[in-house]
């Protein structure tokens, strides 16, 4: 056989080896186990087999151990399987970025357990629905506040999960007075809080400035609190 005859045959061969192993990529692609999902945010709470993000979303924690130090405010990177939709590993060193992690806003819906709006429709007052014993549940706090309150302000959270850090949770606005916020909580545990405009000398008050028993709201499913501010400690 001549050396050109050779070379083309080899170069079919080639041809051929290189198409072979697109379409057994491709099959590995389709039928295969898909790349696990990596998300960065900041933490909520962590409990009954579940870690909270701030946005409200909570995922589902696998086989994992919780690294010591977590806790709200704290950002981390989890590792979620995207067949079990369960997170697989916490890293909490963030010095080097990850190629292709995404945020914690832009968890796809099929990997979430709890989401905000998937919440009941809540009831009046502080009636709390009966919700399961165990994991994460979803509660509402809703809070009408006073007219002296400057528009531009933005109402807050305090709870004694920080010591009622005076910014620690942002509420979002319904309208002119009327705030609310959504929460994922471990089912069974008790919620603390009060509310401020962002610093301890905003805070709330009664009516008579004496200071706020601070509210307790119990997580269950569906719960929600209606709560009205009296008054602020910088406005009369």
């Amino acid at each position: 056989m001549k050396r050109g005859t050779l070379t083309w045959v080899a170069r079919a061969a080639l041809v051929a080896v290189i198409a072979v192993c697109a379409c057994m990529a491709r099959a590995a692609a389709d039928g295969g186990s898909p790349a696990p999902l990596i998300v960065r945010g900041q933490v909520l709470a962590v409990g009954g087999g579940f870690l909270a993000f701030t946005t409200g979303d909570a995922v589902r924690l696998g086989d994992v151990k919780v690294p010591p130090g977590i806790g709200l405010g704290r950002t981390v990177r989890v590792t979620i399987d995207r067949q079990t939709h369960t997170v697989t590993a916490i890293d909490l060193d963030l010095s080097r970025p990850v190629p292709g992690e995404i945020d914690a806003s832009e968890l796809p819906r099929d990997d979430v357990s709890v989401d905000p709006r998937s919440a009941q429709t809540p009831a009046a007052g502080h009636e709390v629905v009966a919700g399961a014993s165990t994991g994460l549940v979803t509660v509402t706090i809703d809070v009408h506040v006073p007219d002296v309150t400057p528009p531009s302000d933005d109402v807050y959270i305090a709870t004694d999960r920080t010591n009622y850090s005076a910014a620690e949770l942002r509420m979002n606005r319904v309208d002119a007075l009327d705030w609310t916020v959504t929460l994922p909580l471990p089912a069974g545990s008790a919620l603390r809080y009060e509310f401020t405009r962002g610093s301890q000398a905003s805070i709330e008050r009664m009516r008579d400035g004496t200071l706020v028993t601070p509210r307790e709201l119990t997580a269950a499913t569906g719960a929600v609190a209606n709560d009205t501010v009296a008054r602020w400690a910088d406005k009369f």
